[in-house]
């Protein structure tokens, strides 16, 4: 029954689950043996704490209760409570999902725990290739700055571990991706570099016959976020480059590479977000309003609301005469509007685009149903935001 709870998937089962965890311990302290929780029953209620991802549940808190009290319980002897890998596992899945600060270290805690415990002869705790990889999703999660050197130490450390025979644990492109993906979002200084020379990593040992670790769109998509997230002056150019790679790859035949929204997006956003003198600016606009027109004409992809977001920033960011950016704001909402996926993002960027109330104003002006006024969102034409949830 816990099991059931745990995999249901009905909002509140995290709850259940240890209500009646809690109603099993209760009876074993009143006599009743029949009913004695054990490693598995408490395995399936933090298993429930992991599946329930609302963030206020405190489930990483319950989880970690529930983990203490089965190591206090083996460490008086009772070994039926003594927590395995599976056990650890769960716990570390829910500290991962939980995205609080410091919980990706106590995963790694975790692990170095389970480590040191097989070590010393404890053979029911060898961390596996599961345990590794939700320690370094952790991380990836995380969004804090040691996130991303943490994650490459932990790849290198499963790398050396490969390397001494235990193939098992050999990185695949998902652990590869996570990675990539915490090096992106911990903004340190030099965390692009990093990522993009794990592309290249994986690039090569695929060359050579690795196929755990064949790149992918995914894969693609990571990297070019990383730079998106970065400093560098050129990000938008290493952004494109790697955008052209893939569109090249992908026209030889290799169904891997396909671009999809994700990564127009993605390129879009390293140009909307550039910074630096007049060549750099213009160059990231012309990448920002290359990638759009590539949206536009490639068959089986459609812009987001995000990609006009992000083209509507490029515009107020890199181009410096006002009226050219009004001219421009005011063509781009003309496919807005046809793809009807205008949101709040969307009007924020326009009325930061404009002076004053009446440019923002003169730039609905013509557009199909506009009937006048300041333009609000829930007041606009229901055909001009009906793709507005499309997402990415």
């Amino acid at each position: 029954v816990l099991h059931a709870w745990a995999i249901s998937g009905i909002r509140g089962s995290a709850q259940r689950a240890q209500q009646l965890l809690d109603h099993m311990v209760r009876l074993h302290h009143s006599g009743n043996n029949d009913v004695k929780p054990d490693v598995f029953s408490y395995t399936a209620a933090i298993s429930a704490w992991a599946a329930d991802n609302r963030k206020d549940n405190n489930a990483s808190e319950h989880a970690l209760e529930l983990l203490h009290k089965m190591e206090n319980q083996c460490a008086l002897g009772n070994e039926d409570m003594c927590p395995n890998t599976v056990a650890y596992t769960a716990v570390v899945n829910v500290l991962a999902k939980s995205g609080k600060a410091g919980a990706a270290l106590q995963a790694y805690d975790i692990l170095l725990s389970m480590e040191k415990q097989y070590r010393e002869g404890n053979d029911d705790l060898k961390p596996d290739m599961i345990c590794y990889s939700s320690v370094i999703d952790a991380f990836a999660k995380s969004r804090e700055e040691y996130a991303g050197e943490k994650a490459v130490e932990l790849l290198h450390h499963m790398i050396s571990l490969t390397d001494m025979g235990h193939a098992e644990i050999g990185p695949n492109s998902q652990v590869y991706c996570s990675v990539i993906t915490a090096l992106g979002k911990s903004l340190a200084r030099g965390a692009a570099d990093a990522a993009q020379q794990l592309l290249n990593d994986m690039e090569r040992m695929y060359a050579f016959g690795n196929n755990d670790v064949a790149p992918n769109t995914i894969i693609f998509n990571a990297v070019i976020d990383a730079w998106s997230r970065s400093s560098f002056v050129f990000k938008a150019d290493r952004a494109h480059a790697l955008l052209k790679r893939m569109e090249e790859e992908f026209e030889e035949g290799n169904i891997m590479y396909e671009p999809d929204i994700i990564t127009y997006n993605s390129v879009m956003s390293a140009a909307a977000n550039s910074f630096g003198d007049t060549n750099v600016k213009s160059k990231a606009f012309r990448i920002a309003m290359d990638t759009f027109k590539k949206v536009q004409l490639t068959e089986g992809i459609q812009p987001t609301s995000r990609t006009y977001f992000l083209l509507i920033k490029a515009i107020r960011k890199l181009i410096g005469p006002e009226d050219q950016r009004r001219m421009m704001a005011s063509k781009i909402m003309e496919y807005c509007v046809k793809d009807g996926v205008v949101n709040n993002h969307i009007i924020s960027q326009l009325e930061l685009n404009c002076g004053s109330k009446d440019e923002y104003t003169d730039i609905f002006q013509g557009l199909p149903g506009y009937e006048g006024g300041y333009p609000k969102l829930n007041e606009m034409p229901t055909s001009w935001r009906c793709n507005a949830n499309r997402i990415k």
